[in-house]
C-alpha cells in the first residue's frame, strides 16, 4: 500500500495526512501522533514513523471506511467507543497477516512479530495514560475499557500462539543484557542498559530513546566514558540504517528550525535532503561507512551557508568528516567555534579519529581566507595543562599499547590490575585513555593508573 504523507500549516502550527491518518483527527489512537506540532520537521518525523512502522493505523481506517457502504448515519460517537472500533479492527488485521504468512519467512515473520508487540504496547499505554473524556457516559466507558481489555488479551494469545520462538529469542536477548549490565563496573563505559516493560518479556523495541516514536533525541554520538565504533552497510539492516538517517534527518532539521520553521526532511540516494515550501536547502553527504561526510547547500545558500548552516548542524549531529573524508570530527561534548569578530581564527583543538587507525588525531578549526569559511586541518596535539603524562609516545612505543596499573582504590573492580593502552584521548586540561583490562574496556584519567612497562 502506498503511504502519501501531506504536510499542512494550520493557524501557525503544522499538521499531517498519511493516506486516510490523519494527526489531527486520529492521534487518540495512538502515542507516536500529536494533533499538531510546532514545526513542520516534527510533524513530518511522526508521519513517517505512522507510514513506515505503524502502518497498521492506516490500514484499519482504510478497512473500516471501506466496510461502512451503507450511507453514513449521523450521531455521537465516543472517544472511547472510537478507540474499541480502531483496534478491533488492527485486531482483526493481525490475525490475517498471521494466518497469511508463510512458516520459512523468518523476516517477514520477525516483522509481523514486531507489529504485534507494537500494537499491544499502544494498547496498555491507551489503558494507562490516556484521560476518559468526562462527557462520556460511565457504562459506555465501562463498555469500551472492557472490550479494549479483551483485545489486549487477544493479542497476547496470538503473539504465544505464531510466535514463540521470537519471544524465547526476545527473552534471551534481555536476559544477555541484563547480565552484561551486572557485570559493569560503577563508572563503567556506560553500556545501554537493559530494555524492559516488555508485555511479552523480551525486549522493548519501543522504548525511550526511539528517534521514530517522537521522543526526546539522544544525545550526539557518545560520552566521554565509551569508544567509537566504526561500521558499514554490511554491518547493519537495513531497518537500522534507514532508522539512523532519519536520526540525521531529524537533527539536522533541529539545528535550523529557527530559521526555517517549515523545514522537513527526506531520505534520498547518499544521504539526506533538507528542504522547505521554497525548495531544496542543503543535502547532508553520508558515505559508506554511515557517517557525515559533507553537508552541501543549494544555490540560494551558498552565500550564507558557510556562517548559519554548517556549525549547528554539525555540532546537532555530533560528528562530521573532515581531511578528505579520513578523519571523524568527534565534538562530543565540544562545541565549535562561533563565527569570530576578527580573522583569521584559530579554535581550540577538537578530537578527531582515524577511520582506519581508530587512533586519535587532533584537529585544529579555523576561520580564514578571501572569503572567510571555515577550515579543519589535523594538527599535533598540544600539551595538557595539569597532564602528567600527556604525548602518544609514552603510551605507545614499537605499535604496541603501554601496560598499566590500576591506583585508584574506588575503581574496585580495576584496583590493582592491570590493562594495556587502546588509545589516548586528549582534552583541554587533561588527558583520558582507554585501558584494555581483559574482560572490559575502562576509560581512565591518568591520575587513576600508573604505566608500568613502556614496551
Amino acid at each position: 500500500m502506498d503511504k502519501n504523507i501531506k504536510i499542512y500549516s494550520v493557524d501557525g502550527k503544522f499538521i499531517f495526512t498519511v493516506n486516510k491518518f490523519s494527526s489531527l483527527h486520529h492521534s487518540k489512537f495512538t502515542k507516536f501522533a500529536s494533533p499538531s506540532y510546532r514545526y513542520a520537521w516534527e510533524a513530518n518525523r511522526d508521519a513517517r514513523a505512522i507510514a513506515l512502522k505503524h502502518a497498521y493505523h492506516i490500514e484499519a481506517l482504510e478497512k473500516f471506511a471501506f466496510e461502512e457502504l451503507e450511507p453514513p448515519v449521523v450521531e455521537e460517537v465516543s472517544a472511547e467507543r472510537q478507540l474499541a472500533d480502531h483496534y478491533t479492527e488492527i485486531y482483526d488485521g493481525l490475525v490475517d497477516v498471521a494466518d497469511g504468512m508463510y512458516e520459512d519467512d523468518k523476516l517477514q515473520k520477525e516483522m509481523n512479530y514486531q507489529e504485534a508487540k507494537a500494537v499491544l504496547k499502544e494498547i496498555l499505554y491507551i489503558k494507562d495514560e490516556v484521560p476518559e473524556d468526562e462527557y462520556t457516559p460511565e457504562e459506555e466507558i465501562v463498555e469500551s475499557n472492557s472490550r479494549l481489555k479483551e483485545i489486549e488479551e487477544k493479542v497476547k494469545k496470538l503473539i504465544h500462539k505464531f510466535y514463540e520462538d521470537e519471544i524465547k529469542k526476545d527473552k534471551k536477548k534481555a536476559d544477555e543484557k541484563e547480565a552484561e549490565g551486572n557485570a559493569l563496573p560503577e563508572g563503567g563505559m556506560g553500556m545501554e542498559a537493559p530494555m524492559g516493560g516488555d508485555p511479552m518479556g523480551g525486549g522493548d523495541p519501543m522504548g525511550g530513546g526511539d528517534p521514530m516514536g517522537g521522543g526526546g533525541m539522544p544525545p550526539p554520538m557518545a560520552s566521554s566514558n565509551s569508544l567509537i565504533k566504526t561500521a558499514s552497510r554490511e554491518d547493519i539492516d537495513e531497518d537500522c540504517e534507514c532508522e539512523l538517517f532519519e536520526e540525521y534527518g531529524c537533527r539536522a532539521c533541529a539545528a535550523i528550525e529557527g530559521k526555517h520553521k517549515d523545514v522537513v526532511y527526506r531520505l534520498v540516494e547518499g544521504g539526506i535532503e533538507i528542504s522547505n515550501a521554497k525548495g531544496k536547502l542543503l543535502k547532508i553527504v553520508v558515505g559508506d561507512d554511515l557517517f557525515v561526510e559533507d553537508i552541501l547547500p543549494s544555490n540560494s545558500l551558498q552565500e550564507i551557508y558557510k556562517y548559519t548552516y554548517w556549525k549547528p548542524i554539525v555540532e546537532k549531529i555530533g560528528h562530521c568528516c573532515v581531511d578528505g573524508h579520513n578523519i571523524i570530527l568527534h565534538l562530543g561534548d565540544k562545541v565549535l567555534p562561533d563565527i569570530p569578530k576578527e580573522f583569521p581564527f584559530e579554535g581550540d583543538q577538537l578530537k578527531g579519529i582515524n577511520k582506519e587507525t581508530k587512533e586519535i588525531k587532533p584537529v585544529s578549526v579555523s576561520f580564514k581566507g578571501k572569503n572567510p569559511s571555515w577550515f579543519v586541518t589535523p594538527c599535533s596535539m598540544k600539551k595538557s595543562a595539569g597532564s602528567a603524562i600527556n604525548t602518544k609516545e609514552d603510551y605507545f612505543q614499537n605499535g604496541k599499547g603501554a601496560i598499566v596499573v590500576c591506583t585508584d582504590p574506588t575503581l574496585k573492580s580495576y584496583y590493582k590490575n592491570t590493562g594495556h593502552v587502546l588509545q589516548v584521548i586528549p582534552f583541554d586540561s587533561h588527558i583520558e585513555v582507554d585501558v584494555n583490562f581483559g574482560n572490559h574496556i575502562f576509560r581512565m584519567t591518568e591520575n587513576q593508573f600508573d604505566i608500568i612497562d613502556g614496551l
